[in-house]
């Protein structure tokens, strides 16, 4: 498949502008038609096509909160999933799937969601379904699946339909195959874990894969996840969590030629905004797009080690030593080596910042043939860089707008340098700091506190004016 980025999947839940009937359904806060047109032209302007993602099976506390749908809930307690074998269920959604496509015009796909239906087969009417059809839990799953599918394809020709695959992970070759919903209906298969392969999705995600071949299914997607998914209530996004991620469905991505005739369509980078209705918001966007970019680049460019050097650079030593990351106007954080993997960041002059061996310029062995500039300039936009150059034998210098990131960032990307100004810059740029000494203030300053004493930065928690 092709990963250059070419949608955007969002699922509104009630900051769609329901009208009529549905109203009860909308926000006070939800977007207004207008918002909804606007989000879909500006998409267009940069080659992206909007993807609705409509809840149709589990997922759905905003519809079943209200009182007027409770009657629906396939456990009367619980408002996260629908009782199938109601008509009006299918009527609902009906109503809503109507509404969302008709201001999705452009659109070509649609995702029915239909993730972790939680309590299925626990209500009475299920129970008594199952009893009466010698079904299952899975079989009554296909059922409901099968009728939303057959209004979407009935009623919008040519309409391409996504849903998550976890809940067919359980169900058997036969009764997928019998449904016939592999003719409609991609599987997006999701997993969001750091580190695993391609035999751990689930226990055993190859398996998994070929049950859908197996089952009639052409093409599957896969969903990897670039914020959201390490916590709640998280503040921060954990950079090198979701990179890892990434590099693990790249291995998985390598395999699926070995599927054949299964194709790998497409790979959604989720974007977790909260765990579900009830729950507080993740991380929010602006903390998470650095993780988004660098993730996105991942699956684009492939494993990042190739871009981690220019030509000329020397290798990185076995082991940073005495590491120490100089941060903010009076203040000081003596790094522990497993918190940073650089050995020295050293404030130099005006914008400029001396890092010794970082390993994201001095990675070993060397790539043959060194880089180029373009490789060369991706990195220095996920930095903030404006230029780096190499300086004596083991020094780089960079220059630039780059801001400090957090521990999991370091980790992550492998060192990434950064400017830091700092009261007390050397004597001109581009020495060695064993021959630099600290120029005089004209007026007294702070000493820098030591570790635990006062307030001092941690890198990448600068809050103050001045430090990048």
């Amino acid at each position: 498949c092709s990963c250059s980025p070419n949608g955007v999947l969002i699922e509104y839940e009630d900051m769609f502008p329901f009208k009529g009937e549905l109203e009860i359904l909308r926000s006070p806060y939800a977007y207004s038609e207008e918002d909804i047109e606007r989000i879909q032209q500006l998409a267009e302007q940069h080659k992206l096509e909007v993807v609705p993602l409509v809840q149709t099976f589990g997922h759905v506390e905003f519809i079943l909160k209200h009182q007027k749908y409770q009657h629906l809930r396939e456990v009367e307690r619980f408002p996260n999933s629908f009782n199938p074998h109601i008509p009006d269920t299918l009527a609902l959604l009906k109503s809503i799937l109507s509404q969302v496509i008709e201001k999705h015009r452009r659109s070509t796909w649609i995702h029915i969601g239909a993730d972790e239906v939680f309590h299925l087969g626990e209500g009475m009417d299920s129970k008594n379904w199952m009893s009466h059809n010698k079904g299952d839990v899975g079989t009554m799953y296909l059922k409901h699946i099968k009728e939303v599918l057959g209004f979407l394809t009935a009623q919008y020709w040519g309409l391409r339909v996504l849903m998550w695959d976890d809940m067919l992970r359980k169900i058997s070759v036969g009764a997928l195959r019998e449904s016939g919903i592999a003719k409609h209906v991609s599987p997006v298969v999701w997993f969001y874990a750091p580190d695993f392969e391609a035999e751990q999705i689930g226990k055993v995600t190859l398996p998994f894969l070929t049950k859908y071949v197996e089952s009639g299914f052409e093409a599957v997607w896969f969903a990897s996840a670039f914020k959201g998914t390490t916590g709640p209530a998280q503040a921060w996004t954990p950079l090198s969590y979701h990179l890892k991620n990434h590099l693990s469905w790249l291995k998985v991505m390598q395999a699926v030629p070995r599927l054949a005739p299964l194709r790998l369509q497409g790979v959604v980078l989720t974007g977790w905004q909260r765990y579900d209705h009830y729950s507080v918001l993740c991380e929010l966007l602006p903390v998470s797009i650095p993780s988004l970019a660098i993730c996105l680049q991942t699956l684009v460019n492939g494993e990042p080690p190739a871009l981690l050097a220019w030509p000329g650079s020397p290798p990185a030593p076995t082991a940073c030593q005495s590491p120490s990351c100089w941060a903010g106007r009076w203040g000081r954080w003596e790094a522990e080596e497993e918190d940073l993997h650089l050995t020295h960041i050293w404030e130099c002059g005006e914008g400029r910042v001396m890092v010794r061996c970082p390993k994201l310029f001095c990675p070993f062995p060397h790539p043959p043939g060194g880089f180029t500039e373009e490789a060369k300039r991706k990195v220095l936009d996920v930095l903030g860089l404006e230029s780096v150059q190499l300086e004596q034998s083991t020094w780089c210098v960079a220059r630039g707008r780059g801001s400090c990131m957090r521990r999991d960032a370091l980790e992550g990307s492998r060192g990434l340098v950064t400017q830091m100004p700092w009261s007390q810059p050397c004597q001109g740029a581009g020495v060695h700091p064993a021959q630099c000494t600290p120029r005089a203030e004209p007026s007294p300053s702070p000493p820098f506190p030591q570790r635990g004493q006062g307030s001092v930065p941690r890198c990448g928690d600068l809050s103050h004016g001045g430090a990048g």
